[in-house]
């Protein structure tokens, strides 16, 4: 009997948590935000292929300025990343008239962000684009000033194959300057990700995965902590009672 009602007070509590507009833990979602061209939409599409996939198709071309390929709206989905696990896919557009919508879909605590800048822009552009994304995370989590909670943010830099300088120098410059400014709001993943999309069996695309496995895992355990956590205060009112 006890166990049936547990049990129930359970499914009761998960209800509640998914009132509050969290995902079921399963469903780890990775938000990917970036500006239009930095490469979100083939970044997800070549973060689901496996290696014997990345070097069928590694002679292909990028497609990312390519007017037919870019993204309207949202993309929304569920994809496998190899090695990582299944994830709620939000393909972000990165077009301005996008951006007041895409702050709807942004932030909950199942959440992963993937913020893509783009290396081959002036300083003064990446500059924009990194401050508008990561402001909408924090504004998406703090209320009357007071923050919620600190969302998982994740830092790529795309489009590392066309800059003429070292490209690790250049993305390391932004994120600590991305640090300065949003540490105290945003669980940054402590590197930021160099991606060359022509080169999808890099070390980086492995390093991407293994990230991505690593926060799903942290999610889904807090999560699962939370429901126990709820479900025996409950339990324990009910009893007393």
């Amino acid at each position: 009997m006890l166990f049936h009602f547990f049990t129930v007070k359970s499914y009761k509590v998960r209800c509640s948590l998914l009132k509050e507009g969290s995902d079921p833990p399963s469903y780890v979602t990775l938000n990917v935000c970036g500006a239009v061209n930095a490469g979100k939409t083939t970044l997800v599409e070549k973060l689901q292929l496996r290696t014997f996939q990345l070097r069928f198709r590694h002679e292909q071309p990028d497609t990312s300025q390519d007017m037919a390929s870019r993204t309207a709206g949202i993309e929304v989905g569920i994809i496998n990343v190899p090695g990582a696990g299944e994830f709620r896919k939000m393909d972000m557009a990165g077009h301005t008239w996008a951006f007041t919508s895409n702050e709807y879909f942004i932030g909950k605590r199942t959440s992963i962000s993937l913020v893509l800048f783009d290396l081959s822009k002036k300083d003064s552009e990446v500059a924009d684009d990194l401050f508008h994304h990561l402001g909408s995370l924090k504004a998406r989590e703090t209320k009357c000033g007071v923050l919620r909670y600190r969302p998982e943010v994740v830092l790529i830099a795309s489009h590392a194959d066309k800059l003429d300088g070292d490209p690790q120098l250049r993305a390391k410059a932004y994120f600590r300057m991305a640090m300065d400014a949003f540490q105290a709001y945003l669980n940054f993943y402590p590197k930021v990700i160099v991606l060359d999309c022509t080169n999808p069996i890099g070390h980086e695309f492995s390093a991407l995965r293994n990230c991505l496995g690593e926060l799903r895992a942290k999610i889904i355990k807090v999560i699962f902590l939370s429901l126990c956590v709820r479900a025996l205060k409950q339990t324990t009112t009910v009893t007393a009672r």
